[in-house]
């Protein structure tokens, strides 16, 4: 199947569940500038950008491969987005836990608390397109 279109519509989806994630981010690094201390500030900011970061490398990543081959298929690009994310999640999750003495709890809340975006993102409507 070609894929004409598909790295323009990839890159859409990115820029809708990277703001999605962003207000969830700023409403869990607000809730601990008012609740918590510096450390949990520092934790939270580092547990949104792990929730953040994995998944726009992984939507580069495949809008790349279709811009190399546009006649990639979708479910491999779908795919190897995943894996991606993946790894580069375990990665900066081992980093954190293991370099960074930061409050490891409130690092996970603020991550699931960003995530939710990531899976909330399809059900917010868009007026440009109904499938992006």
């Amino acid at each position: 199947m070609k894929l004409e279109g598909v790295s323009t519509s990839i890159i859409v989806a990115a820029k809708r569940v990277f703001l999605c994630q962003i207000v969830l981010a700023v409403g869990v690094v607000l809730y601990e500038v008012v609740f918590g201390n510096k450390l949990d500030i520092e934790s939270a900011m580092l547990g949104c950008a792990i929730a953040m970061l994995p998944a726009l490398i992984g939507f580069f990543y495949s809008s790349l491969k279709v811009q190399r081959n546009p006649n990639y298929s979708l479910r491999d690009l779908m795919q190897m987005s995943r894996v991606v994310k993946l790894i580069y999640t375990f990665v900066a999750f081992i980093v954190a836990f293991r370099f960074f003495m930061l409050d490891n709890p409130v690092i996970l809340e603020a991550y699931i608390v960003t995530m939710v975006g990531y899976f909330l993102t399809p059900f917010i409507a868009d007026s440009q397109s109904e499938y992006a």
